[in-house]
């Protein structure tokens, strides 16, 4: 089962950032769905049932307050090759103490593949092949858009499938935060 752990977003977040991807339509991008819009904070992979169960026993011992977050402005991965068009994410110190919280309740339980400087965002577009300078123009034309404030109360281990409409994200579990 390939899973992944992750913050839903309220719904006028998804509008305001569908709102944006309309300016990268264009050949060569694909648009996340409205209903796939999250920040991701830890990929697993291919994992078995039992390392799936095992993992809902101790995704519910993480600690972690609730934190308002707020989406603002566009960047890309790969300079070198657009790969992910995403929004940012300002003050992301919440996200991060969610994100070590994750891991330490999983490190010794599931074999996680040593990650890069975790940066959360919110993926609105992937690039297969299009024109950096386009790509840019286009970002610039969006300029700083603000996409709103959101609290994080919860977050989930869901499931992803490729399917020929794109991914498909089930939710196995949710998790709620403190107060």
């Amino acid at each position: 089962m390939r899973c992944f752990i992750a913050v839903d977003l309220p719904e006028h977040l998804k509008t305001a950032l569908t709102n944006v991807q309309q300016e990268f339509e264009m050949k060569g991008i694909s648009l996340v769905r409205p209903d796939a819009l999250h920040v991701t904070l830890r990929f697993l992979g291919e994992i078995t049932e039992d390392e799936v169960e095992l993992a809902k026993r101790r995704l519910v011992s993480v600690k972690c307050e609730r934190f308002d977050a707020m989406a603002l402005g566009l960047g890309y991965f790969s300079p070198q090759r657009v790969s992910v068009i995403f929004a940012k994410i300002q003050d992301s110190s919440g996200f991060k103490t969610l994100h070590d919280n994750v891991n330490s309740a999983l490190n010794d339980v599931i074999n996680l593949d040593k990650e890069q400087d975790y940066v959360p965002h919110i993926t609105i577009a992937r690039v297969r092949h299009a024109n950096i300078n386009s790509i840019e123009s286009r970002m610039k034309k969006a300029g700083d858009a603000d996409f709103g404030v959101f609290n994080v109360d919860s977050f989930c281990l869901k499931l992803s499938r490729t399917t020929p409409d794109g991914h498909m994200y089930t939710t196995l579990k949710k998790f709620r935060l403190g107060s």
